[in-house]
């Protein structure tokens, strides 16, 4: 997963060291604060209003730039932490389509 840079968003406590660690064991490179033109992937949290409203700033914004900068030839792929698990288990990339946040965005 060399070249990937993945932002995690609506993680805490050992949910986000566990993503962390997913992060460096598939050999990507974690940014902390979502930047579109760095970003390739948003890995989001599921589930709880709480992860919901804590990664709704990075959504709402990794959307937006699909929306306005697709045609500028990178999107910013908006999976759930189950894409990370598959690519590690995998130890290659998983596609992306397969984990999509949904509605729940």
């Amino acid at each position: 997963m060399h070249g990937l840079v993945l932002t995690l968003a609506g993680f805490r406590g050992e949910h986000r060291t566990h993503a962390q660690e997913l992060v460096q064991a598939a050999g990507a490179l974690r940014e902390d604060d979502f930047a579109p033109q760095v970003t390739t992937h948003l890995v989001c949290a599921f589930g709880d209003a709480a992860s919901r409203k804590q990664r709704a700033a990075k959504v709402r914004a990794a959307n937006e730039w699909n929306d306005n900068c697709f045609g500028m030839g990178r999107k910013v792929w908006v999976v759930r932490l189950s894409w990370l698990e598959s690519c590690v288990r995998t130890w290659g990339r998983a596609p992306e389509a397969a984990h999509p946040l949904g509605e729940d965005g």
